[in-house]
């Protein structure tokens, strides 16, 4: 898992509140991987910059190797978070987006944005940041996830990369499974 949780948070109104522009490319690639694993959570980093405004462009979406990819888990394997990842990303499938206790305690603290989608009417985002304030505690803000237009990529290309990264964790509880 991902580690122990840091603490109490606290509300400030000295921290500006961050908002998320989800990039062209990023958001084509989430719903190509929401279509094809309707019961199967996966996640991965979303990579751009944050800029001095704290708008956080997220404008692609690498998908890691997995331990895990369970109809109600994931969970990446270590060591393969991007140099310039400003967010995290797992799915719910159709359970809706929210962040569950274990996304609070444990994941959601590790990165400055980290958003659930779903697919329950349609794609649902839901993000949370999670960062310092000036009196060195920490603050979460629900942060509003605002969608670029779309372009174009080579989108068999990304699947076929993001399935072996995906079946990974798939296999793995599989085989563990028949060996019991």
């Amino acid at each position: 898992m991902w580690g122990k949780p840091m603490g109490e948070t606290v509300t400030c109104s000295l921290v500006s509140r961050r908002r998320v522009l989800l990039g062209k490319i990023a958001y084509q690639k989430i719903e190509l991987l929401m279509k094809k694993y309707k019961s199967t959570e996966w996640c991965g980093y979303l990579t751009g910059i944050i800029d001095v405004d704290d708008t956080i462009y997220a404008d692609d979406l690498v998908i890691p190797p997995h331990l895990y990819a369970l109809p109600a888990y994931c969970e990446p394997v270590i060591c393969h978070e991007p140099v310039n990842c400003v967010g995290y990303i797992h799915s719910h499938c159709n359970m809706g987006a929210f962040h569950s206790h274990t996304d609070l305690e444990y994941v959601d603290r590790n990165y400055p944005v980290s958003i659930v989608v779903a697919n329950k009417n349609g794609l649902d985002f839901m993000a949370v940041s999670y960062r310092k304030t000036e009196c060195g505690r920490y603050t979460f803000q629900d942060v509003p996830v605002e969608f670029d237009e779309a372009v174009f990529f080579d989108e068999d290309t990304f699947m076929w990369e993001a399935d072996e990264c995906i079946r990974l964790g798939y296999k793995k509880v599989v085989t563990s499974s028949k060996e019991v």
